[in-house]
């Protein structure tokens, strides 16, 4: 088989499976690919800032606003992986469903922002995010999802942190 389907593997045997030619970066879901990444490797090395036990994601994965879980006391966060070093602007997600949880009377939730580059790694946690540091806007006339409302976290570098995690150059 040929053409659309993946080539043959190791035994032999071609995968039914639809095999892409263009670079991961140009595939849809690209980008919720290297968050779940993310999202796995800040579980693996950081544990709960508030009791210390194990993180684990949820099995869901669009679960709105958090992304972990604490398996001994309930804390929950969002997590972010931008790429470098650590940024003052992280870009968070649908801002329709933060403004209903804000609507309802709850605080800004608390924010993991795995930073990786070529030679070092950080996991800060952000705990208390005032609703200032939230930057609402829509999405451009000429994005896939024009007009939808998105958000980001500004101004992280006045906002006290927490390391979590960290691999030095």
């Amino acid at each position: 088989m040929s053409g659309k389907y993946r080539p043959a593997n190791d035994a032999g045997l071609a995968s039914m499976e639809q095999f892409d030619r263009r670079p991961g970066w140009m595939l849809r879901g690209h980008l919720q690919r290297k968050g779940r990444e993310g999202e796995e490797d800040t579980v693996k090395k950081a544990a709960c800032p508030d009791c210390g036990g194990k993180l684990m994601l949820f099995e869901k994965r669009n679960m709105p606003l958090f992304d972990t879980k604490c398996t001994n006391c309930g804390f929950m966060a969002q997590i972010k992986t931008p790429e470098g070093r650590p940024k003052t602007r992280v870009n968070g997600a649908g801002y329709g469903v933060l403004r209903k949880w804000l609507d309802a009377g709850n605080p800004v939730p608390p924010l993991i922002v795995n930073s990786r580059w070529e030679t070092g790694q950080q996991i800060r946690l952000y705990k208390d995010i005032p609703e200032s540091h939230i930057k609402p806007r829509k999405l451009s006339p000429n994005h896939r999802y024009a007009g939808y409302g998105v958000f980001a976290y500004v101004r992280l570098d006045q906002l006290p942190y927490t390391t979590l995690y960290a691999k030095s150059d």
